[in-house]
């Protein structure tokens, strides 16, 4: 769902005047309910939180919120303008001061599968047995693990390679190195769809690590969003089995040990076998610059893009599939 950055003076009189900035009108009598928006993409509203659920521009802009409104009114605080208030607490009319904002009661969707405990300008969930806190921090998923797989289910059901061995959770599955997951071979949904967004909101490989504080801040919010790395070597247990895992901003890669080779879904080593392989030493003291092998071990050659393998004094020349 999505609406249209207002850009004119609003015309209910429920909602009182405002000031016009940026193309975008700020409004907002503290009674007036609206849909909040996690967000404003394109000169749109987008993200309704909790659906349909309506709260005051307040008690939207000063928590989660960056639009507010049926029209879609840009949050004060993404124009620069404050209120004097902390971060979580909204103005009190009458009296002026700057009350705490109730984030379980204004926001009943908050904590879901758990218990929402409200703080001085701000809310902490503890989730039920079972689940865990999803990676907005504002609801408790299912903590369910399966295994993760290779690609979709074909026609008959068939699920693909299992990558790991394990049980892991969806979101590390499918915002990493899987396609489908669980004992139904579900699929992962298209990184280009919503359901992925909300899966994998850092992106693949990433996550993305949400809190919501108290305190002053500066764009008058509480939330402080950072998108980091998914360390998938320390992550996804049993990765590159027979070899090592090297973590790499939004990936990975597996080194294989000597007499292995990476498999096709690039998650394992499996055993090398001679047959269809050129031998012999010579082939590997072409390249000593860049590949210098030293007894039984590995050596990548990065100009070359070759392996050079000694197993038990015999070198094997190895195309290495990802270089």
């Amino acid at each position: 769902m999505a609406a249209q950055v207002s850009g004119k003076q609003s015309t209910d009189p429920s909602a009182g005047t405002g000031s016009l900035s940026g193309g975008v009108t700020v409004v907002g009598r503290q009674n007036v309910l609206g849909l909040c928006y996690a967000d404003i993409r394109g000169g749109q509203c987008v993200e309704p939180l909790g659906g349909n659920a309506r709260v005051t521009q307040a008690e939207c802009c000063k928590t989660f919120g960056k639009g507010w409104g049926d029209s879609c009114f840009m949050c004060p605080h993404m124009l620069g303008q404050v209120d004097g208030c902390p971060a979580g607490h909204q103005r009190n009319q009458t009296t002026g001061a700057c009350a705490d904002i109730d984030e379980c009661k204004a926001f009943p969707w908050l904590c879901e599968n758990g218990r929402c405990t409200n703080n001085p300008g701000s809310f902490h969930c503890k989730c039920r047995a079972g689940y865990m806190m999803d990676a907005t921090g504002t609801r408790c998923i299912a903590e369910m693990r399966g295994r993760c797989y290779s690609d979709v289910p074909t026609n008959r059901g068939v699920c693909g390679v299992d990558l790991t061995g394990l049980a892991i959770t969806k979101h590390v599955c499918c915002c990493t190195i899987g396609e489908s997951w669980g004992a139904q071979c579900e699929s992962c949904p298209d990184p280009n769809s919503q359901n992925f967004k909300w899966l994998c909101p850092g992106g693949l490989g990433f996550q993305r690590r949400t809190r919501y504080v108290g305190g002053v801040r500066t764009d008058g919010s509480t939330r402080t969003d950072q998108v980091v790395d998914m360390n998938e070597c320390s992550t996804i247990a049993n990765i590159c089995r027979h070899g090592r895992c090297f973590n790499t901003v939004g990936s990975y890669y597996c080194l294989c040990n000597p007499g292995y080779r990476l498999e096709s879904s690039r998650t394992k080593c499996v055993g090398l076998t001679l047959k269809g392989y050129v031998r012999g030493p010579k082939l590997c003291s072409k390249e000593l610059e860049e590949i210098r092998p030293a007894g039984d071990g590995v050596s990548v050659g990065v100009l070359t893009q070759v392996l050079c393998v000694s197993v038990r004094g015999v070198f094997l020349l190895l195309t290495y599939p990802w270089l």
